[in-house]
């Protein structure tokens, strides 16, 4: 409700309005339309504040030192099956991902062989297509975070990852599977992965450091690139031999998987964040747990990975989410333990990791019948425990949002919805209510931040009579501007009033 003696702001339905007046217990609120700012003139710009910034460890932030959320998706799982590895995008394809659904961030799959085909080599015509989606993804401000992918180690076993040159599988038998990811249990595939994990010491110390310089040469080509987030290392790291079918949904990790996690994986990461660091001080690296167990929200086996940055560490936290009843019986139910065991347990790995907190892949089968409620139970967690998203994927087969015609597929809508991109401080509270179409916000002011809230508000898909914001903060303390093409709304709060409280609900 709106609180006495807070100003409010409302979005009509094309973006434009008069000041209405809105009582509660004979109290008068002005409601002020969004983009006028009428209400809160004089507010003190929050980008006046001086000082250094204390960055708290688990926010991703802008150049601005604001709070970043996001909302997003990847692409995409067709790239894997493209002779050049490029993603079958067009520039339309990602207008609709920033004005269709709101879309801040792409998680934007490489690979190792289109990087390296030969050892050494670099295919610099591939990063140069790379880096001209990304151009189109920055037209359109999304943000980018390029995945060195793989599934089962590499394409000669049946996916993508590792260039042949790189496969060093003891002579151990491969046998294709019809399932894909059965491919995982082959002995020639859980040999090549021991090789590689086995580092410098093991037979083939090369396979590591062939890995290094090329996300080095990746982050030679594309540091300082505006809308570069920065590098996730590798897509589901598998255990090798050390791994077993029952791993997926153990309660607790074998020794075995638990030694490799700490002697292997650790280690690896680390080396491969040092080797980054020498070329790009600036970008976040992305780091994530072990294939399927973790994504069935069992706990993982990583230590904390040291980042040498010198203005202090940039570490993100990248799980993913697959739960085991819907992924494998077709099934879900609301007393499904999956989602509150995988935030319980990346809020422990957080705690020993630090750093923030993203969800890097998740999905439904558009056949699922109770895919959109699990998808919005999946949403509304990601909202409260993380900073942010990226839904798999960007296709029109699996669990793509959109059907080989382009038309929506109803993961579409449930995707889109309204969230503060950008917060003008640190987050206390971030929840959205699909029922209500209520979402609130709570920030408090952060020492060396400038520049205004951002909130994306899908007006034209879930307001079309208009909304309302009630900021709990002093009349003449806050403005805010509406830009109707983006569907965003920019606040600027008076940090004297901080913590700030925000609601966006429909307009009455």
């Amino acid at each position: 409700m709106i609180i006495a003696g807070a100003s409010s702001a409302c979005g009509g339905a094309s973006g434009e309005g008069e000041a209405l007046s809105v009582s509660e217990s004979g109290a008068g609120d002005d409601i002020d339309t969004a983009g006028t700012g009428e209400t809160g003139e004089g507010g003190e710009d929050v980008g006046e504040d001086e000082g250094e910034a204390e960055l708290p460890p688990e926010l991703i932030v802008d150049a601005d030192n604001r709070a970043l959320i996001f909302h997003g998706i990847n692409v995409h799982n067709a790239s894997k099956y493209q002779a050049d590895r490029l993603p079958t995008i067009t520039q339309d394809d990602v207008a609709r991902m920033a004005h269709d659904w709101g879309f801040n961030v792409v998680r934007l799959l490489i690979f190792w062989d289109a990087i390296e085909p030969e050892p050494g080599i670099y295919d610099d015509a591939y990063l140069a297509a790379i880096g001209e989606r990304m151009a189109w993804f920055a037209d359109e401000d999304i943000a980018v975070i390029l995945d060195m992918h793989q599934d089962v180690y590499s394409e000669a076993f049946c996916c993508d990852g590792a260039p042949t040159w790189a496969i060093f599988d003891d002579g151990e038998a491969f046998e294709q599977q019809s399932l894909w990811s059965a491919n995982y249990l082959q002995p020639a595939v859980q040999h090549a992965f021991d090789n590689f994990w086995a580092g410098d010491g093991g037979a083939h110390p090369e396979l590591q450091e062939h890995y290094v310089l090329a996300w080095q040469h990746v982050a030679e080509t594309f540091a300082g690139t505006p809308n570069l987030i920065g590098y996730d290392l590798m897509n589901e790291p598998f255990p090798g031999t050390a791994w077993e079918f029952g791993d997926i949904d153990a309660a607790e990790p074998s020794a075995a998987v638990a030694a490799w996690g700490q002697d292997a994986l650790t280690p690896f990461y680390a080396r491969m964040t040092a080797g980054i660091r020498e070329i790009d001080e600036d970008s976040w690296i992305f780091i994530e747990p072990r294939y399927g167990a973790a994504a069935a929200g069992r706990p993982a086996v990583l230590g904390h990975v040291e980042d040498p940055r010198a203005a202090g560490p940039r570490i993100v936290y990248f799980p993913h989410l697959y739960p085991i009843e819907a992924e494998v019986f077709g099934a879900w139910s609301a007393s499904n333990p999956t989602l509150d065991n995988w935030e319980s347990a990346r809020e422990a790995e957080q705690a020993e990791l630090g750093g923030a907190v993203m969800l890097g892949e998740f999905g439904i089968m558009p056949d699922w019948d109770f895919g959109p409620e699990l998808l919005e139970d999946i949403l509304t967690m990601a909202d409260r425990a993380t900073s942010g998203w990226t839904y798999w994927s960007y296709d029109t087969n699996g669990r793509g949002i959109i059907d080989p015609m382009g038309e929506e597929r109803p993961a579409a809508a449930v995707l889109t919805r309204p969230y503060a991109r950008a917060v003008a401080g640190t987050p206390l509270v971030h929840v959205y209510d699909a029922h209500t179409r209520e979402l609130h916000l709570e920030f408090e002011h952060r020492q060396g931040v400038s520049g205004p809230t951002e909130i994306y508000i899908p007006q034209s898909r879930w307001y079309p009579e208009g909304w309302e914001l009630v900021v709990d903060d002093p009349e003449g303390s806050w403005t805010s501007e509406w830009d109707a093409a983006r569907e965003v709304l920019s606040l600027t709060t008076d940090p004297g009033e901080s913590p700030h409280v925000v609601e966006l609900r429909p307009a009455l």
